[in-house]
């Protein structure tokens, strides 16, 4: 950071917060904008502040400081050689290009197509920022933040009796505030994520079938793929499922909807299926041939980082694929998703606020044995299309980044995107029979 920091952030922080004001007071028959607009609004600007300031000061560097570095490259491209800059802007790297070859070479990622995509990207703001990395980073946790604003009116347009539970699953958990308000590629997943489930629901729930919804999908189904493809690997089986029960619920006759329910779920399982396949055959990384081996590789290379730099390292022994090993696997990396760290493995300042969560995920488990104890004869009717969605996506990602992360800080920016979904199953599950205590209706949340 340097002193165009200081003179440009605080100009476009006045004119963050005018915006902001407008916003509000142009909606203020709007339920949810009068209620939480603003505070999720500035608390995601200053969660991204709080992220600029931990890396550049507290950590002294990382990734997030390596992608403006290289968008800096490209906006200064930009300005000065207009053509190359385009060509640096929009395409990937290429050492083979004398035209573009000088800027490539100081490049930190010019051999990662994904995170080019990240410093492409801030190179846009970088022109409208000169350059300046904390309000480019402010941006980045603006586009962060309206990926979980869609969100959180999305549920509450199907739970508005659970506003208040729902605002703390879609925008005040600390995981969110701080690990997906940053200059990285988490900002960027987050909102597609969020985008993409968002317009899923519009489509099959709500039946808006627009251009816009479609165009949504498309455009973030291409960001998760560019950027982090194992999202979409755990994304895709699970909203399957929740897609297809949608459509076997709307069968009106109970007997042909029984009937037809294997056969939905079947339907559901193959095109999850080819789908996996067809994203698996793209990288072949992430091929069902090859997902044991990477699991492996990306694991002991983030543990070995974390254990040479004296980070916040976790194992979960010996990696073993076997089938009949899976279930424990799964079950650990569960535990260590959502349940750790311990207070005794406080080895930072942030892991703090690691382990208020994990106490929350504690309670929050807590409350769902609860429910199922109270409702132990009629468990059919406790698990929905939507909280089955949120379960399943929550388990299979949880075993995805749990397995792989092997260090504290890691698993608690990888997770932060999921957290949403599985924060909301559970309030939505444990509160099935409160619907009729709705206080706000579904115009005052559009």
């Amino acid at each position: 950071m340097d002193l165009v920091d200081l003179i440009v952030t605080p100009f476009y922080i006045l004119v963050i917060c005018f915006i902001a004001y407008g916003y509000q007071s142009n909606n203020r028959s709007n339920f949810l904008v009068s209620n939480y607009f603003l505070s999720a609004y500035f608390l995601r600007i200053a969660g991204g502040m709080a992220f600029a300031f931990v890396y550049a000061f507290y950590y002294g560097g990382g990734d997030t400081l390596n992608y403006h570095y290289d968008s800096t490259i490209i906006s200064n491209a930009l300005r000065s050689d207009p053509i190359n800059g385009l060509e640096l802007l929009f395409t990937n790297p290429d050492f083979e290009d004398a035209s573009t070859y000088k800027y490539v070479s100081k490049m930190i990622f010019k051999t990662d197509p994904a995170s080019h995509i990240i410093s492409a990207l801030a190179a846009c703001f970088n022109i409208f920022t000169f350059d300046s990395f904390l309000a480019t980073t402010i941006f980045f946790s603006l586009i962060g933040f309206w990926g979980n604003w869609q969100l959180f009116k999305t549920l509450c347009q199907l739970f508005p009796y659970l506003h208040k539970q729902l605002a703390i699953g879609c925008l005040y958990l600390p995981s969110i505030l701080f690990w997906t308000s940053g200059l990285m590629k988490d900002t960027l997943c987050t909102m597609a994520i969020c985008y993409l489930f968002s317009a899923i629901v519009k489509v099959f729930v709500f039946q808006n079938r627009s251009i816009g919804n479609y165009v949504v999908i498309i455009c973030s189904t291409w960001i998760l793929f560019a950027l982090k493809i194992y999202i979409l690997l755990c994304f895709i089986p699970t909203i399957s499922i929740y897609i297809f029960s949608i459509i076997n619920s709307r069968i009106k006759n109970p007997v042909n909807r029984k009937i037809m329910k294997p056969f939905f779920y079947g339907m559901a399982l193959l095109f999850a299926y080819f789908a996996f396949n067809t994203i698996s055959e793209t990288n072949k990384k992430y091929s069902l041939d090859s997902l044991e081996k990477t699991a492996k590789i990306t694991a002991d290379y983030i543990g070995k980082v974390s254990v040479n730099s004296g980070g916040s390292f976790y194992s979960l022994g010996d990696l073993d694929f076997s089938p009949s090993s899976i279930p424990l696997l799964a079950l650990k990396a569960f535990n260590v998703t959502f349940y750790r760290p311990y207070l005794w493995e406080i080895s930072s300042p942030l892991m703090v606020f690691s382990v208020i969560e994990s106490l929350y995920f504690i309670y929050l488990s807590y409350l769902m044995l609860i429910h199922f104890k109270n409702h132990s004869k009629d468990l059919k009717k406790t698990f929905t299309p939507f909280t089955s969605f949120c379960f399943l996506f929550a388990i299979s990602f949880s075993f995805v980044v749990g397995v792989t992360s092997n260090n504290f800080g890691a698993l608690a920016r990888y997770k932060s995107l999921m957290l949403p979904f599985f924060v909301c199953g559970v309030y939505v599950t444990i509160n099935r029979d409160k619907t009729k205590y709705a206080n706000i209706k579904t115009h005052q949340i559009q």
